[in-house]
């Protein structure tokens, strides 16, 4: 038996399966990172999977039909590949909600069906082609029906969020931030100044493309460091900073996991209300401000942070927060 268990040993993670009339459909080699480790994207027609390169064990898997079996790598961890309902989606290996999302979708035809084919994604946009569109090139004289030549159609992409995803995965312990990930941030992340933006970092302004995904994902790691740059600009707030707070759309309790003390809880709730932030900023020298109202969510939410704050030991926090509620119970609070 301890011979057979050095031939075969044991083996905790989730080999290889498939499933009763489940055929493979496609299977590609991701690329690999500096001698690292790296994946193999398999495609059948339930499911997308990733197997580690050395053992064939499932590092991840989604439940999904494709619209084409062709992959796309978008590093050594992660494939890019069109869903039967006609979204761009990724898969990780990371664990739980994080091991998938969408990177864009396409057009539902109005009349009629066309099927299409993610060819490549770059550092900005992504190409596919439709089935029924082409291009045909004929000089005077010649048959005028020669065969369409297929035509792609390019469109802009927001890679952050998968390129994170990646740099997660390719580091050996995923709560350690990475040089890849330092990279990856610092070249398709934050972004406030216009166009154009250099060669190989991507589009958007004002905090395009960066999603609430993408900030759950690094804080969930616990790189709080590269989540507060994500937000705003810096990883180490300071209360009389100017850094902006980016994007408006993403949730304000979001937000919150990314700002690692009492003064950029204030400095996120405060955001967009110029006099409002000049208070949050300075409240010892009488700034005029309208406080919002005890019922405003920004009120409730801070009551709730300055819980967290006093569990941590922070009263002079937990205190800045409680003046921003501005209720009578703020006060027994601190003597609860």
């Amino acid at each position: 038996d301890g011979g057979l268990a050095q031939i075969i040993p044991h083996i905790k993670t989730e080999s290889l399966w498939l499933r009763h009339s489940e055929e493979v459909l496609n299977m590609t080699e991701l690329p690999q990172y500096e001698e690292g480790r790296h994946c193999i994207a398999v495609a059948t027609q339930f499911r997308v999977l990733l197997l580690s390169s050395t053992r064939l064990n499932i590092r991840a898997q989604i439940s999904c039909q494709l619209a084409s079996s062709t992959f796309v790598s978008i590093g050594s961890h992660t494939v890019a590949f069109l869903s039967s309902d006609n979204k761009v989606r990724y898969l990780c290996c990371l664990e739980g909600k994080f091991c998938t999302g969408i990177i864009a979708t396409l057009p539902v035809m109005r009349y009629g069906h066309a099927l299409y084919s993610l060819m490549a994604i770059r550092p900005e946009r992504f190409l596919y082609a439709q089935h029924h569109a082409g291009s045909r090139l004929i000089e005077q004289g010649e048959n005028k029906n020669s065969f369409l030549i297929p035509t792609c159609v390019t469109r802009p992409a927001m890679l952050l969020e998968p390129m994170i995803a990646n740099a997660l995965c390719e580091a050996d312990n995923p709560d350690e931030s990475t040089i890849l990930l330092r990279a990856v941030i610092e070249r398709f992340g934050r972004k406030v100044g216009s166009f154009p933006h250099s060669d190989g970092e991507g589009v958007g302004v004002n905090g395009t493309g960066l999603t609430q995904h993408a900030i759950e994902m690094v804080s969930a790691h616990g790189l709080q460091h590269p989540a507060s740059w994500l937000l705003a600009g810096t990883s180490q707030f300071e209360r009389n900073s100017q850094s902006k707070i980016l994007p408006s759309w993403i949730p304000m309790s979001t937000k919150a996991l990314a700002s690692p003390d009492p003064d950029s809880h204030l400095h996120v709730l405060s955001h967009g209300e110029q006099y409002f932030m000049d208070y949050v900023k300075s409240p010892d020298y009488n700034m005029s401000s309208t406080l919002p109202r005890s019922s405003d969510p920004s009120s409730i939410f801070s009551h709730e942070l300055a819980f967290v704050a006093m569990e941590k030991g922070d009263i002079a926090g937990a205190l800045r927060l409680l003046d921003l509620t501005g209720t009578e119970g703020s006060e027994s609070t601190l003597f609860y």
